[in-house]
C-alpha cells in the first residue's frame, strides 16, 4: 500500500515524539545499514564548511596544539534558553575535573563584558579568544589570513578550533554546541563526549550527558552521525 501511494502523510504529534525539527540522525530509518552509512557518508563529505575555514582554523590549531588545549563554547547573549547562563566561576567548576593542571583553554563566546573569564587565568589555565590570535599573545597566528577576518566566517572558524581540543565544553541548548560536537567525531578526535558548561561538575573521565537518540534533542548532535564508519557496514 506505501509503495503504491502517490502521497505520504507523515503526521506531527509532539505528545508522541512525533515532529520533524530534529538533527539528521533521528530522521530516518533504513533496513539495510549500508544504505545509512552511505547516506551519512554523503553528508559528511558533500554538506560541510569551505576550504579556507579549515585552513584559517589550522594556523591557530597548529599554534596551540592538536588535542593540546581544552575548548569552550559559552554562549550569554543571543540565546532564547536564559537558564544557562551562569557564572564564570560556577562554569570553570563545572569541568575543572575534566581539565589538566595549566592547561590552556581556547574560549568561544558572545560575552562583551572585559575581565568575565578572569577567574579562568586566575585558576593557571592561560586563556585565548578569537582576537588573540591577531597579536602576541596568540602568536600572531591569524595575522594576514583572509577567511579570519570575514566577519561571517568567524563564528564557523571559532567550531572548527573548537572542535580540535583535546575535550570540549559547550552550552545546552545551543546548536552551535551541538555541531562542533558533530565535528569532533568527523576529525576523529579522542573524547567527543557531551559537557556543558552550565551542569555538572564532571569529574575526571567522566562520560557527560548521556542522552538517548530522540528528535526531542534537536539541538545537539549524536555519535551516530559520525560512527557509522566502524558500526554500519
Amino acid at each position: 500500500e506505501l509503495l503504491g501511494a502517490k502521497v505520504l502523510h507523515f503526521p506531527m504529534q509532539h505528545e508522541k515524539d512525533w515532529r520533524y525539527l530534529g538533527q539528521v540522525a533521528t530522521m530516518w530509518l533504513f533496513d539495510d545499514m549500508r544504505e545509512e552509512g552511505q547516506l551519512l557518508r554523503g553528508l559528511r563529505d558533500g554538506i560541510h564548511y569551505r576550504s579556507d575555514v579549515f585552513e584559517a582554523a589550522a594556523h591557530v590549531v597548529a599554534w596551540l596544539g592538536m588535542e593540546s588545549y581544552f575548548s569552550m563554547q559559552i554562549r550569554r547573549n543571543d540565546l532564547q534558553y536564559k537558564h544557562v547562563f551562569t557564572t564564570a566561576t560556577k562554569s570553570l567548576e563545572a569541568v575543572q575535573g575534566l581539565m589538566r593542571a595549566d592547561e590552556p583553554i581556547f574560549l568561544a563566546t558572545d560575552e562583551v563584558a572585559d575581565g568575565f573569564f578572569k577567574v579562568f587565568e586566575d585558576r593557571g589555565h592561560k586563556t585565548y579568544r578569537f582576537p588573540d590570535f591577531f597579536t602576541p599573545k596568540g602568536g600572531n597566528a591569524l595575522r594576514g589570513v583572509a577567511a579570519a577576518q570575514d566577519p561571517k566566517l568567524v563564528p564557523l572558524i571559532e567550531q572548527v578550533i573548537c572542535a580540535c581540543g583535546r575535550v570540549f565544553a559547550g552550552t545546552e541548548m545551543s546548536t552551535f554546541s551541538g555541531y562542533i560536537t558533530r565535528l569532533r567525531g568527523h576529525i576523529g578526535v579522542g573524547n567527543t563526549h557531551r559537557y556543558y558548561h552550565s551542569r555538572g561538575p564532571y569529574p575526571a573521565g567522566s562520560k557527560g550527558e548521556e542522552l538517548p537518540l530522540s528528535s526531542r534533542h534537536y539541538t545537539t548532535d549524536f555519535r551516530e552521525m559520525w560512527a557509522f564508519e566502524a558500526e554500519r557496514r
